[in-house]
C-alpha cells in the first residue's frame, strides 16, 4: 500500500537535492528519446519512489490510476534496451478534498484531519541501466556547450594536455586556434 505521505517525502527529497532532480530529469529524457509517450497512458505516470542510483541501475518507480494501466509495448520497448520493467497492483491511499465538514474526522489525538480513501493504482519500477542515463548526461552536454572535438584531438596529439605545458612552462607549444566560439 502506498500513501500520501511517502509520495510527499520523495518528492521533498528529489526538489531538495539537485543531482537527484537532474538524474530524474535525464531519466526522463531517456524516456522520451525512446518514444516512451507514443504508448497508451505512459504520459499519465507519477514519480512517487526514485530515483535510486546503484553502480549500474538507476530505479524509478511510476504511479498509475489503476484505469490507466501504461500498454505494454512501451515496456516491451524498454526490454530491448537492458532495461526490467515490473508491474504491480495496489492500493492508494490518499485524503479526501475537504469540501464540508463531513470530510474532516477527529484522530488520536484530537485534531480535525481529513478522511483517507483507498483505491487502486499500478505501480511501474524501471530500472534503466545507468549507461543510458550517462549517456543522456554526455550528449546533452555535447550540444549545449558546443566544442570542437577536432579541436580537442589536435591538442592531444600536440602534447598540450602535458603538466608542463598546464603549469606555463613549454615555450614551443602552439595554441591550435578555436572555431568553435567558445
Amino acid at each position: 500500500m502506498k500513501h500520501q505521505n511517502e509520495i510527499n517525502s520523495n518528492l521533498d527529497n528529489i526538489l531538495g537535492n539537485d543531482s537527484v532532480l537532474t538524474v530524474l530529469l535525464e531519466f526522463e529524457g531517456f524516456l522520451s528519446n525512446l518514444d516512451m509517450y507514443a504508448f497508451k497512458h505512459w504520459q499519465h505516470g507519477e514519480v512517487v519512489d526514485g530515483p535510486h542510483l546503484s553502480r549500474y541501475w538507476v530505479t524509478v518507480t511510476l504511479m498509475y490510476p489503476y484505469k490507466m494501466l501504461p500498454d505494454p509495448l512501451g515496456a516491451e520497448r524498454l526490454l530491448a534496451y537492458d532495461c526490467k520493467v515490473s508491474y504491480k497492483k495496489i492500493k492508494y491511499t490518499r485524503p479526501v478534498k475537504i469540501v464540508t465538514q463531513a470530510d474532516l474526522e477527529v484522530d488520536d489525538k484530537g485534531k480535525r484531519v481529513p478522511k483517507m480513501i483507498s483505491s487502486p493504482a499500478w505501480l511501474v519500477t524501471i530500472k534503466v541501466p545507468r549507461r543510458f542515463i550517462d549517456e543522456v548526461t554526455y550528449s546533452s552536454f555535447e550540444s549545449d556547450v558546443g566544442y570542437d572535438e577536432d579541436a580537442v584531438n589536435d591538442a592531444y596529439q600536440q602534447g598540450m594536455d602535458t603538466e608542463s605545458l598546464l603549469k606555463g612552462n613549454d615555450q614551443h607549444a602552439q595554441v591550435p586556434p578555436t572555431t568553435s566560439g567558445i
